[in-house]
């Protein structure tokens, strides 16, 4: 890829413009119940570009208006599948999009406090997304098109040197606009909104740092998060007897020691604090509370 930025207005104006090349070659076999396919091979060879408008209209706000055509290639589970529970799509293509995005960030008090907010559109076609198979198997396919429209807001206040608090919030809401054939998705489906991915979550952390031990001279970081998910669908057709994917609230907690220097480092976290119920994206249940400890090591150079 390659990219040109240029200024004007005195540097209020900042204009980005970029082109980007992708290519992919792979080759895979297909697997099904009735036996093993043979080797296909696939490239893909397509150009994405992209133009982005910032403008400082104060020394404290910003706004910016961007359009790109970008391309997301299959990765290797959604190509080659697990060979457990996801088979895999040799005829996997990549997912193209044409992405608008408008925002506008304030700073107030001289950088302390920040807040923004953006609205983004996707216009998508061959969208990859896991569809259950026969006999409890998935497999990546392509939807044709689907369209998501939404926004995100966030806000970081730097309270002090030690302590600083940020949070965002996405709202989302991506369409099924047409079906590929034979993915075995119903017409009825058309215009209802994507299964399997959560469509209004936030985020709250808080980061406090003592930059100086009194004895160690070193130093501690610590960080809470929480993270909020709101309930979703996991099939496009809800059964009665179906239930949604759960609202999840999830806490967590860190800590990490820095010697003198950050020659070494310790740290600790604990995932899922209260040891609360939580999902993926297929309503199968995730581990609870568990914890880990990290330790790191800088040699210096002789």
């Amino acid at each position: 890829g390659i990219s040109l930025e240029s200024k004007t207005l005195n540097s209020k104006l900042t204009n980005i413009a970029s082109i980007k090349h992708f290519y992919q070659r792979s080759a895979a076999i297909s697997i099904d119940f009735t036996g093993v396919g043979p080797l296909e091979k696939n490239t893909y060879s397509l150009f994405g570009y992209g133009n982005v408008i910032k403008y400082q209209i104060t020394p404290a706000l910003v706004a910016n208006l961007g359009y790109e055509f970008t391309i997301r290639q299959p990765d290797v589970e959604e190509l080659f599948g697990d060979f457990i529970r996801i088979i895999p799509n040799p005829e996997l293509r990549p997912e193209e999009s044409q992405n608008i995005n408008a925002g506008i960030t304030i700073d107030f008090g001289g950088g302390k406090i920040k807040s923004g907010s953006s609205f983004f559109y996707r216009n998508t076609t061959d969208r990859i997304f896991l569809l259950n198979t026969n006999f409890g198997n998935s497999q990546f396919i392509n939807f044709a098109a689907t369209e998501t429209t939404g926004f995100e807001v966030n806000t970081t206040y730097q309270i002090d040197k030690q302590l600083s608090l940020s949070l965002n919030g996405t709202y989302q809401n991506p369409i099924l606009k047409e079906i590929e054939p034979g993915t075995g998705i119903s017409n009825s489906s058309i215009g209802l909104r994507i299964p399997n991915e959560p469509y209004l979550f936030a985020n709250l952390i808080a980061n406090y740092s003592i930059d100086q031990l009194p004895i160690t001279q070193g130093k501690i970081k610590m960080r809470y998060s929480f993270n909020y998910v709101h309930s979703f669908l996991p099939t496009f057709e809800q059964s009665s007897n179906q239930a949604d994917i759960p609202t999840q609230k999830v806490h967590y907690l860190s800590a990490v020691w820095l010697a003198p220097e950050e020659k070494w480092s310790l740290g600790v976290e604990c995932r899922n604090l209260f040891n609360a119920r939580v999902f993926d994206n297929f309503n199968v249940q995730r581990p609870g509370r568990s914890f880990y400890v990290k330790a790191r090591f800088f040699l210096n150079k002789i």
